[in-house]
């Protein structure tokens, strides 16, 4: 029977051709998708500096009209590669000074952790004032709100995340008690002057409390505290802020900054984000990458404008983007609900509605916007579709609302300069 080319050889032949077929198109295929895989994860997507210039000035012109009135952006890599941007480009903004709103909070985080290593203080030590640890205020877990008859505790410390800014104004002023220094003195003595930090300074009258903001800055002194994070060598300073964070939480609190955490459990980006009257700052740090970016604004803080930009440098700088873990939904305990202020014929109401831990609001005029939250329960629309409803965020404190408190505490919004009750 071998070798005779009988009908059950043939067909034997016939089926072993059509497998190694599909053994070879299945082979193919698995190899595409494997090629595709690694590089969309393991390698960076390049942009050349010509090209991210164009879109860099694209996402500006469509912001034209939103309230910007001028940004500039910075990127630097370890290896000594930089690129920078400003739009309008006419301005002169690269060797102008900006406010830094809550970034400043970073800078606090950064002397704090530096005497920490000096052995000047212990992130875990309680301040018998509220019994907190300065552990606690870094990662806005003192369970300390703002209440009118000063800071109260609302919570046990370490059970809870709620950005604060009196926490972080709280943390100055207990150091400068245990150091009996001022608080100006011993950032300049321990982070500004230290390291060469001339064109960065604190205002008089700041934006928010000592410790918590009124640092001003030029976008390149910006660039170079964010290269600090990466000192020294042996052991730097971003590993500090995440050892004096809380790894209980998912993902785990840095001390100081928000972070983006890698599937693997390995931190991507640090960063953090303010807005006040007329400026918006962003400092970012790829630990990974070895990446810091910076972005500075004049004007309304547009969040969506932030995001391209960033983005944008992102791919300048060879960034990889890996699969990140995903944050837990946000609950704004009693924020939902119709607020209301004023009396008579002058009554406004707004209501507040919280799905899936976005928070949408329909202003007086019946205008519904998403807001994000910048900083300290302070929110700024997402998108503005005209000239009205975004010169209904203008209050103090930028184009932005501010939430004071949740129902469980002094309920109320700052709007306009107006206090809103929750409506009966």
């Amino acid at each position: 029977m071998t070798g005779k080319n009988t009908p059950e050889v043939q067909q034997c032949q016939a089926f072993n051709s059509q497998a190694q077929w599909l053994v070879l198109r299945l082979s193919a295929t698995l190899a595409l998708l494997l090629g595709l895989f690694s590089c969309r994860v393991l390698e960076p997507v390049t942009l050349a500096p010509k090209d991210a210039r164009i879109r860099l000035d694209n996402a500006a012109r469509t912001a034209e009209g939103s309230g910007i009135e001028g940004v500039t952006a910075m990127m630097v890599r370890s290896d000594g590669r930089s690129f920078s941007w400003s739009w309008p480009q006419d301005e002169g903004l690269e060797e102008q000074e900006f406010a830094l709103a809550s970034v400043s909070k970073i800078y606090t985080t950064a002397l704090i952790l530096d005497l920490a290593r000096q052995g000047s203080l212990s992130i875990d030590e309680v301040i018998p004032t509220y019994s907190v640890t300065p552990r606690h205020l870094l990662t806005h877990t003192s369970g300390l709100s703002a209440e009118k008859n000063g800071l109260q505790q609302l919570v046990p410390p370490g059970l809870r995340y709620d950005y604060s800014n009196q926490a972080f104004s709280f943390l100055a002023t207990a150091t400068e008690t245990s150091s009996a220094r001022n608080w100006n003195g011993l950032l300049d003595d321990t982070v500004l002057l230290a390291n060469g930090l001339s064109s960065t300074r604190v205002m008089a009258e700041g934006d928010l409390p000592p410790g918590s903001g009124g640092i001003m800055a030029t976008p390149r002194d910006v660039l170079m505290f964010g290269r600090l994070w990466f000192e020294p060598a042996a052991f730097p300073l971003w590993k500090t802020a995440v050892e004096g964070g809380l790894s209980n939480f998912q993902p785990p609190l840095v001390a100081g900054w928000r972070s983006e955490w890698k599937k693997r459990g390995e931190v991507h980006r640090l960063f953090h984000a303010g807005a006040i009257d007329g400026a918006g700052a962003e400092l970012s740090i790829y630990p990974g990458d070895d990446v810091v970016i910076v972005i500075l604004s004049r004007g309304r803080y547009d969040a969506a404008l932030y995001r391209r930009i960033r983005r944008i440098l992102e791919r300048a700088a060879e960034v990889k983007r890996p699969r990140l873990m995903a944050v837990p939904e946000v609950e704004y305990d009693g924020l939902n609900g119709v607020w209301r202020s004023g009396s008579g014929a002058k009554v406004e109401t707004i209501e507040l509605v919280i799905r899936r831990g976005r928070v949408m609001m329909t202003d007086p005029a019946g205008d519904a916007v998403e807001l994000q939250e910048v900083s300290a329960r302070r929110f700024v629309p997402v998108r503005n579709g005209n000239d009205d409803l975004a010169k209904a965020f203008e209050v103090e404190s930028g184009s932005v609302l501010e939430v004071i408190a949740p129902a469980t505490r002094a309920e109320g919004l700052l709007w306009q300069n107006t206090f809103f009750e929750r409506a009966e």
